[in-house]
């Protein structure tokens, strides 16, 4: 009786947190580089991964030789990896009291960096100074994208305004980064914001008659599952397609401008001589710029795209082309070339009423290039 009675006093006068588990710290998974040093394939059942077989290798990770794994669904698979070849390497404790080494992805970055150098050097081989001022712009452009529009878009406001005043942020920065601060660059600059307002008021008009609300993508799924539900998806596709078409945007005004102002320092013209000129290259321009920006959204949606012709379901193309997937790629295509298709005209107007207006602009262009 004694027992039990000084057993229940020591179990009241304990703290309960003695009895509580003690929390599991657990060290945070660690990526690594590593070099593949030999393949070995084993056929024992992998638990991490359901249905496949534990494939393991010997990897080179900083002069320590590990053991890790891989499986044949995942993209590292044996024929695919060669000895020799680095590889992201994943450290984790995710099984209490073991360590696994996992092989989770090829390493990719030197490819892209020799790309890249590659890029900028083309670039400033053939177009010399331009070419540099024309990476500075791209750089300034992505400034303006990381460090205000994904930001603000992920604390909560607006995609749809965010986008536009990126956009208008953007078209100034990149256009007279790039082209300089010339009055050539401004007549093309007003072109461009001019077109832009155009393209907004497109896709705001089409996204909302077509009754689109941004979940045709697989991407808008995962950030609804990601902790960033509350994001407007309907204003993140407005975004995505308005930021899209500046892009080009640029391309077309630049360019028409710069014919009208060759044009100009031939012979002194009207107005209406400078626009009939101007507009016979730009409907060269418009028809190469709508196959170009047609091409380039059915190259970044093939697979969609062969999805669609497959149809092993037999669905009525009319209901496949009616699906939110589909109608959101048509409806980005539809306004990114109307958007370019209005941008000629509303350049060759704008530059061929200054400069016939202001012929002494074009003398000072020349001036302004010798020095």
């Amino acid at each position: 009786m004694m027992k039990w009675l000084f057993l229940v006093i020591v179990t009241v006068a304990m703290p309960l947190s003695t009895f509580a588990q003690e929390p599991i710290e657990r060290t945070p998974d660690q990526f690594s580089i590593g070099v593949v040093e030999h393949i070995v394939s084993t056929n024992e059942a992998d638990p991490l991964f359901a249905s496949t077989q534990r494939q393991v290798i010997t990897i080179n990770r900083d002069g320590e030789i590990i053991q890790a794994e891989y499986a044949d669904n995942q993209e590292t698979a044996a024929d695919d990896l060669h000895l020799g070849e680095k590889v992201v390497v994943l450290q984790t404790e995710a099984f209490v009291g073991e360590t696994r080494y996992i092989v989770i992805d090829k390493y990719r970055l030197p490819a892209v960096t020799w790309l890249l150098a590659l890029f900028f050097l083309s670039a400033v081989i053939f177009a010399g100074r331009k070419g540099i001022t024309s990476v500075l712009g791209l750089a300034a452009s992505l400034a303006v994208l990381l460090s205000y529009t994904v930001p603000s878009i992920i604390a909560g406001h607006s995609p749809f305004f965010v986008a536009t005043v990126s956009a208008f942020v953007i078209a100034f920065l990149s256009i007279t980064i790039a082209h300089g601060f010339t009055r050539q660059t401004g007549i093309a600059l007003v072109s461009t914001l001019v077109s832009l307002v155009l393209s907004l008021g497109l896709a705001h008009l089409f996204v909302l008659g077509a009754k689109l609300f941004g979940l045709g993508t697989e991407d808008a799924y995962t950030l609804s599952l990601a902790g960033l539900g509350g994001i407007d998806l309907r204003g993140l596709l407005l975004a995505g397609i308005v930021i899209g078409v500046l892009g080009v945007l640029d391309d077309v005004t630049t360019t028409q401008t710069a014919t009208i102002q060759q044009i100009a320092r031939v012979s002194r013209q009207s107005f209406s001589q400078l626009f009939k000129a101007g507009m016979s290259v730009g409907r060269e321009h418009i028809v190469s710029l709508v196959n170009t920006l047609a091409l380039a959204y059915v190259g970044a949606s093939l697979p969609l795209l062969l999805l669609f012709s497959f149809n092993e379901s037999q669905t009525p193309y009319w209901v496949l082309l009616n699906g939110q997937m589909i109608m959101e790629e048509v409806i980005r295509t539809l306004v990114g070339s109307t958007a370019l298709i209005l941008a000629v005209p509303i350049s060759t107007i704008f530059a061929a009423w200054f400069y016939s207006r202001y012929p002494s602009w074009v003398h000072e262009g020349i001036v302004e290039q010798h020095h």
